[in-house]
């Protein structure tokens, strides 16, 4: 059997990701030739890239080390790349890492299994650099914009009171005579709609 991880010489990086630092792309895949040949030209794409050559090796690299992007072949030694996406995607903490898929099986019943399942793309085998680059790239253009949006949410939810703000004794849990609201009580209140539009 492959050996579970792989580790090829660091080419030099000659152009960036677009957007803020470097993204890390954990590439699954059990062809040496393959994920060496993945590992050199994302590198060179201006991406980090941790290899792993099976599903429990690329589980612990999703331990220890923060992943923008899975790029998992579909046949594995341990399980397929469709049932790692669903054990990633149990765990809520990988949710919403993008997750592509890629093989040679082609066919039209697997693609749409996939699809289906909610991987974000899937990528035939062989597959051109340039194509898979540009694949990732949304895949992770859409990952910072929901990020973006998320983030917007909370904003709004939060608000921006004072820390030191006295709400009328008929919306506090102390005594009548105005208690002080610590920013996590006043933000919890606001999320349960208690003081919009009173002010």
């Amino acid at each position: 059997m492959a050996d579970s991880v792989y580790r090829a010489k660091r080419p030099e990086v000659t152009e960036s990701v677009a957007g803020s630092g470097r993204r890390t792309i954990l590439v699954v895949e059990d062809d040496k030739v393959a994920a060496q040949f993945a590992e050199l030209n994302l590198t060179r794409g201006g991406y980090r890239v941790e290899v792993a050559g099976e599903v429990a090796a690329a589980m612990d690299i999703l331990a220890t080390t923060r992943i923008d992007l899975v790029l998992s072949d579909l046949y594995l030694p341990d399980m397929d790349g469709y049932q790692f996406f669903r054990r990633m995607r149990r765990e809520n903490r990988y949710r919403a890492i993008p997750f592509l898929v890629v093989s040679s099986d082609t066919r039209l019943t697997t693609r749409l299994v996939g699809l289906e399942m909610g991987v974000d793309d899937f990528v035939a085998k062989p597959y051109e650099m340039a194509e898979l680059k540009a694949r990732i790239d949304a895949s992770i253009r859409r990952l910072d914009a929901s990020r973006a949006a998320s983030q917007e949410r909370r904003y709004n939810l939060a608000g921006d009171y004072p820390n030191n703000m006295v709400l009328p004794h008929f919306l506090t849990t102390g005594p009548l005579d105005c208690t002080p609201l610590s920013q996590t009580q006043l933000r919890f209140r606001r999320w349960l709609g208690i003081d919009s539009g009173l002010w």
